[in-house]
């Protein structure tokens, strides 16, 4: 079972004994093209209560987010790509206790990207 330090004050109470399992979804991003975007793309899904982590791969045009499920859904961070000037898909989601394949959930409006 996959647990993790949570940076909200109310989310990082380990002793509880249910504790959330953290869900990990896998996003197609549209529209990075540098660093900015990067910096840009990872800023706005930090900014969404719930989020654990996130990692952006530039190359790939994939963000790789750990959240909580009662928190944050995947329509939920595909808003805030949208809201932040991106299309966003889900990859894939899963927990450990097995992997979901979603079907792809797209967001419609790109304000583009910052630098061009």
């Amino acid at each position: 079972m996959k647990r993790a330090v949570l940076r909200y004050r109310d989310m990082n109470e380990s002793q509880r004994p249910n504790t959330p399992l953290v869900h990990t979804t896998r996003l197609r991003i549209l529209g990075m093209s540098c660093g900015a975007c990067v910096r840009h793309v990872t800023t706005a899904l930090n900014a969404v209560k719930g989020v654990v982590h996130v990692d952006v791969d530039l190359p790939k045009n994939e963000a790789v987010v750990d959240h909580l499920l009662d928190r944050v859904s995947e329509t939920g961070l595909i808003a805030a790509m949208s809201d932040a000037g991106y299309h966003a898909s889900v990859l894939a989601s899963s927990t450990e206790e097995g992997d979901l394949v979603s079907p792809p959930v797209l967001a419609h409006r790109s304000k583009g990207c910052c630098c061009g």
